[in-house]
Parts: structure tokens; sequence; C-alpha cells
């Protein structure tokens, strides 16, 4: 078996294999990305790689990409080694050079793109850790608009470093080989922090089934996440006839930690079904001894074929970049062999006890296990601001004199605070809006627009906001709010709910009661009332009306 070789080129460690091609295929490798990332700076190291690659030169048949993941920014190329070592060196050079590329084009470019990602993953991982670290890639790089050039160069200068960076080639680095990264330390991995703790908990996800768990990054919890894409397989798919596609990822948000994402599309007819379903198959065990050494075997051919010599190189790469760890490929391959079924069984039940589980909201759902929500407090003394479709919309605003802004559900219920302390992001809309995120990743859209006196609330959030927080958010085109009609605001929570319950029929009594003395108008002449009783009538027709009305909307 071939094992790397480890060398040095110009300051950066580089790992590679003789494969005996004809080509040249390198990746470099920096340790920075999305999660090293505060949500105000959001896509910066994205932006970096884009405008980088946009101006270098691709000579003949070179192929070349950028991607940046949670934990790493790789660039890679492959082609004939001329070109290889040519398009290293441009790279490198451009990433140490003053950014002076059309940033505006370059945002446009990764617009189009963000409307092509985010999914179940990213949107379990922000529920798992908010709007910190892992959770970033769910809000799709909203401090793109801030980027500057001298922010991206700053960026640049702090990561993107020889000290920082490995590099992976899968043949003998070429004699006339100079890469250009200015010497720098490496950046250690940011520990991931999860911001929802009390678990097992439920979530809204649209997409179908998501079920999500924090492991110990190991060989054994890899085999763990194929065998539960085999095992939901087998249920949803083969069983159930309810899915096409069940798959699980295995996402590595730490040095010491992996996230196991297992999820499946689900058909409408399992709804009913479906959580009492997806809870008992995440209790469940997964797998069997032969099961387990089937994945062993099957990982270990994978890791002895001859035409996979150069991800030897990729791992031994990414091992030393992360965890500044030197492993062999036989001590890696001794490590998958000695998985056993008990190894797997307690990544299975580290996962277990950390699982968050997405479901539709259509999913029948009776309260199986806690559902995931904002931490509701007292609500404190503020101006209170009434939603303008009131009363169809029973939702308050609070806004202390220091700035906290308090969201209730409707009056005297308990309030979301968005601490002006906390907030991970404020967004600036050219209409005056303000989308305000705290750090467990719950956001909020405050449109003056929407509510009484909401200019006030605005300038009141503005003048608490941190500037460090602070965005321009990209103009949206969607259509403005505009307030409902008065028949709309008034009949919203009668139309198609209307139920009789005791308290409205008791209602409804009372106010036929108080009409009832109007229909001696119809039987019996004017001029036989008693003395006095003719100016009260207009007074019982005001007070039937709003014990109808309040009958009517009755708080949720």
């Amino acid at each position: 078996m071939i094992e790397p070789l480890r060398t040095e080129v110009d300051g950066i460690t580089t790992f590679w294999v003789d494969t005996g091609r004809p080509t040249l295929a390198a990746q470099l490798i920096i340790r920075t990305g999305a999660a090293d990332e505060r949500l105000p700076e959001s896509g910066w190291t994205h932006l970096l790689e884009h405008v980088t690659l946009h101006g270098t030169s691709r000579p003949g048949p070179l192929d070349v990409n950028g991607s940046v993941g949670l934990l790493t920014t790789s660039f890679t190329a492959h082609g004939p080694i001329e070109a290889v070592t040519q398009h290293l060196a441009e790279v490198t050079r451009r990433l140490g050079e003053p950014v002076d590329s059309d940033l505006d084009r370059e945002r446009q470019v990764l617009a189009a793109e963000a409307r092509l990602r985010g999914g179940p993953v990213e949107r379990a991982l922000a529920q798992r850790y908010g709007a910190r670290g892992p959770g970033t890639v769910s809000y799709g790089e909203l401090g793109l608009a801030a980027a500057s050039s001298l922010s991206l160069s700053a960026l640049a200068t702090r990561a993107f470093t020889a000290g920082n960076a490995v590099l992976v080639l899968d043949g003998p680095p070429p004699p006339e080989l100079v890469l250009h990264l200015p010497d720098g330390p490496h950046l250690p991995v940011p520990q991931a922090r999860p911001v929802e703790t009390n678990l097992p908990a439920m979530y809204v996800e649209e997409s179908g089934l998501v079920a999500s768990g924090v492991v110990p990054r190991s060989s054994a919890a890899m085999i763990f996440a194929e065998l539960a894409r085999e095992s939901l397989t087998d249920l949803l798919r083969h069983d159930k006839a309810a899915a096409y596609a069940p798959w699980t990822v295995y996402e590595r948000v730490d040095t010491e930690h992996a996230v196991v994402v297992a999820g499946s599309d689900v058909a409408p007819g399992l709804l009913p079904t479906l959580a009492n379903t997806a809870i008992s198959w995440s209790r469940g065990r997964h797998y069997d001894t032969a099961g387990v050494q089937a994945q062993v075997e099957r990982l270990v051919q994978t890791m002895t074929d001859p035409y996979a010599t150069a991800g030897h190189a990729a791992a031994a790469a990414h091992a030393w970049l992360l965890d500044r760890e030197e492993r062999t490929t036989e001590e890696l391959l001794s490590q998958v062999r000695d998985v056993s079924d008990f190894d797997v069984a307690v990544v299975a039940d580290t996962w277990c006890r950390s699982l968050l589980l997405g479901i539709p909201g259509d999913t029948t759902w009776n309260d199986q296990m806690r559902r995931s929500a904002p931490r509701l407090q007292a609500p404190r003394r503020g101006r209170v601001h009434r939603h303008r479709n009131w009363p169809a919309v029973r939702g308050r605003l609070v806004v202390t004199n220091d700035g906290v802004v308090q969201t209730q559900a409707r009056r005297g219920a308990l309030a979301h605070a968005f601490e002006p302390g906390s907030l991970e992001l404020v967004g600036y809309a050219d209409d005056g809006r303000r989308y305000l995120v705290d750090a467990e990743g719950w956001p909020l859209v405050l449109d003056p627009r929407a509510w009484a006196r909401g200019d006030a609330a605005v300038r009141a959030v503005d003048a608490a906001t941190p500037p460090h927080v602070r965005v321009p958010l990209p103009r949206d085109e969607s259509t403005p709010w505009r307030r409902a009609s008065p028949w709309l605001r008034w009949t919203h929570r009668l139309r198609g709910r209307v139920r009789l319950t005791w308290p409205m029929a008791g209602r409804i009594a009372v106010a036929l009661a108080l009409l009832s003395p109007l229909s001696l108008l119809f039987v019996v002449p004017l001029d036989e009332f008693p003395p006095g009783s003719l100016p009260a009538l207009p007074w019982l027709a005001v007070a039937a009306f709003g014990v109808l009305v309040s009958s009517a909307f009755e708080p949720d």
C-alpha cells in the first residue's frame, strides 16, 4: 500500500502520492471556513474565494474549482502539470495582493448561487447551534453587502497564510512550483457550542423527515451514519413504501465532534403516523454484528483500492490541518478494522440522546417530546406597539427604554426578548425594515409599517444596536407590506373558524337578553312605553353588540 509522503513547498506542508498519471491533481486547503465567520461577516470567505478564482488564467485543458466548507476553504485544479503549477502560483499570489475585483458582480453571482443552496442539513445545524459557528450556514450569507476590498484583504492576511494551509498532490511536487502565501500562524478550529441543549426536541421541517445528533468523530460514527441510512431506507421505502430516497450526512463541526443528519422525503399518507414512526426508529437498533462487519469490509475495500491512493494524501492533509496529527494509512485502516458493534452502539446512544427531530407541520403531533421554541420570560415595562392589523393579529411589540425588543403572542403572554447585547445581526433595509437575529438563531423582521408608532420602535432599536452587528440588506423585491382592510381585520378570526363554545354560547344568550326589549318596538306603540325608557334602548343595543364582538374575538 502506498503511504502519502510529506514535504514542504515554500513553507506550506505538502502531502503527495505518486499515482503515475501524466497529469497532476492539486488541492490547496486553508483552515478557515463558514463556521469561523460571525453572522455580519458571513459570506466573506466565499466572496474572497470567488474573486481570487475569477481573475486567474486557465491555459489549456485545465479544470479548476473552489469551495468553502464549515472548517476549510479549498482550491482545486487538475490538468497538465505545467498548467496546474502556473494556476497554483497565480492563486497564491492573488491571495497575497490587495483585492481589486468587481465585488458587486461577484455578489450577484453568489446571490444566484444562494438560491440553489440551503436545505435540511443547514437548517438542522441552525436549530442546534443558532446563529454562531456551524449554524451560520443557514442564514444565506447576510454579510455579503458589508464586504469591502479592505475587509477581504484583511481576511486573506489573517487566514490565507502558509502556516494555515496544506497542499495535496497526486504526483511529485514539480520543481518549478512556487507558492506565494505569506507566513502566518495556524488557526485553531473553533469549538461548536450548541444553543439547543434541552434534548431531544422537535421542530418543523417542511422538506420531510430530518433527524440529527452529535457524535464523537470516529470511524464507528462514520459507519453508524451509513447503517442509519440503510435502516431508514428499509423502513420508509421498502416496508412502508412512503419514501424514495432516504439519506445521511456526516458533517464534522469541530476537532472532536461531528453531526450525523439522517433524512428522507415522506409521502403525505405517512404524516398521521410519522412522528411515532420516526421516534421509534431513532431509538431502535439500526444494525447487527453482520451489518457492522459488512460496513467495515466495505470501508476497508475502499481504502485499499489502488485507485484511492490520492485520497490517502487528502486524508493525511486534513488530519494535519485540523487536528495537527500525522496518521499513516495503516493506522487509519487499523482503526476501521477494530470497529465493533459495541462501538457503534455507543455512538448510536450518544446520537439519540442529542436528537433533534424535524417533521412537516402537517404531521400529527401529540407532544411526544419537547418542541424547540424561543426562551420566554415575563414581559418588562416598555412602550407597547400594537399590530396595525389588530384584531386579526393579536401580537404585541414592547420596546424598553434600553432598546430591548420583546414580542408577545397576545396581551398577558410571556415574551421573547431580543437583548441588544445578545444580537448576532441587525440588518438594515432601504424601506426601513430591520432584521434582528439573536444568538440562539431566532429572527425578527421589524417592519415599521406593520406596527403602530413603528418608526419609534425602529429608532429605539437603532440607538441600542452595537455597530459591529449592523449590516445593510440587499434590496427586497417582494411585495411591500400592506395593511388589511377593516372588514378583513375584523372578520379574519371568524371566517371558517366559527365554533360554538360554552363561553361563547353564554355571551350570545346575554346579548339576546339585552336585545329582547328592542323587539317591543315592533308590537307596542311608542306612546305606551313607560316614561323615560326609550332613551335606554339604544344603549341596550350597544351593549349587546359589545358582548357579541367579545365572544367572536376570544384570545387564542
